[in-house]
């Protein structure tokens, strides 16, 4: 990868090409399934700004601002959205199984039992409720209908990286 990196015969548009597809596809493999917190938000968006400031050859000590370098690389989505966009999608083919199928059982139910002290841990549906900007349920129906969940998941791509951030919790 270095001497992709380091090649200046490579334009940064294939090297974003080869980022893409050889970093962050590993990077966010099974990305669906996470529940995201506000540390890990951080950390993700300070990898994915790591990535790109080494394609571009800025150092770490150079003040230049994510959203020049963004902008220097016409990049529209950042890795979040990427995130959120593919925990919709999962989300509305769950929701389009048939009722007996163990997963959608899985994911509609709730555990049994006493919680533990402190403050409630974040679930996998808090995810879909604060992206999706409505309760579960609404979604669920929402999410029968393909053309209309498709407009959901564009809504949920056009959101700013503030509301995003604002889901995540500790």
């Amino acid at each position: 990868m270095g001497t992709i990196r380091k090649s200046k015969n490579i334009t940064d548009e294939v090297k974003l090409k080869v980022l893409r597809t050889c970093v962050f596809s590993v990077a966010l493999h099974a990305c669906e399934t996470w529940t995201l917190k506000k540390i890990d938000i951080n950390r993700l968006r300070a990898f994915e700004m790591y990535c790109y400031r080494r394609m571009l050859r800025i150092s770490w000590t150079a003040k230049e601002r994510n959203e020049n370098v963004r902008r220097k690389l016409r990049i529209k989505e950042n890795v979040i959205q990427r995130i959120a966009k593919r925990k919709l999608r999962l989300f509305g083919h769950i929701q389009r199984m048939d009722s007996s199928r163990k997963l959608k059982v899985v994911v509609q139910s709730l555990m049994e039992g006493t919680n533990v002290r402190g403050r409630p841990l974040r679930t996998w549906l808090d995810d879909i409720s604060d992206w999706g900007g409505e309760d579960v349920n609404t979604l669920a129906r929402k999410a029968q209908d393909r053309p209309l969940w498709e407009t959901t998941i564009k809504k949920t791509k056009t959101i700013e990286n503030s509301t995003i951030e604002e889901c995540g919790r500790d």
